[in-house]
C-alpha cells in the first residue's frame, strides 16, 4: 500500500511540474497564440484562484495573507496576466525562472498588505 501510494505520489508531482512554464515558455506561448495560449490563460487564471484560496485559508486561521486584494475587486486570468506581464517587465527574471513563482510576488507587490 505505501508503495502504491509513493508511485501515486511520484506521478502526481510530476504531473504537476510539467505544468510548470518557464518565462521563456511563456513569452514564446503568448507569441504564438492559438490553442496553447488560450490553454495556458486558463491554467494562470487556475492559479490565481487557487492563490485567492489560499489568502483566504491565511485569513481566516489568523495568518497575514499572501496579498490584500480590494475586498471588491475580482479578478480573472486577464488581470493575472497583466500583473504578471508588468512585473516581468519591472523586474525581468531569468528566462528558467518559473511564472508560477514571480505571479505571487507580483500580487504581493501590486496589492501591499498593511504591516501588522
Amino acid at each position: 500500500m505505501k508503495r502504491l501510494a509513493l508511485i501515486c505520489t511520484l506521478f502526481l508531482f510530476g504531473a504537476a511540474a510539467h505544468a510548470m512554464h518557464t518565462v521563456k515558455e511563456y513569452r514564446d506561448i503568448k507569441a504564438k497564440g492559438g490553442i496553447e495560449w488560450t490553454t495556458l490563460e486558463l491554467v494562470i487564471g487556475g492559479f490565481g484562484s487557487g492563490l485567492e484560496v489560499a489568502n483566504v485559508l491565511y485569513e481566516r486561521r489568523g495568518a497575514q495573507p499572501l496579498y490584500c486584494q480590494p475586498p471588491k475587486l475580482a479578478l480573472a486570468a486577464t488581470n493575472y496576466i497583466k500583473i504578471l506581464d508588468d512585473e516581468i517587465e519591472r523586474s525581468p527574471p531569468p528566462d528558467t525562472t518559473w511564472i508560477e513563482t514571480i505571479l505571487p510576488f507580483a500580487l504581493a507587490q501590486v496589492f501591499p498588505c498593511a504591516k501588522k
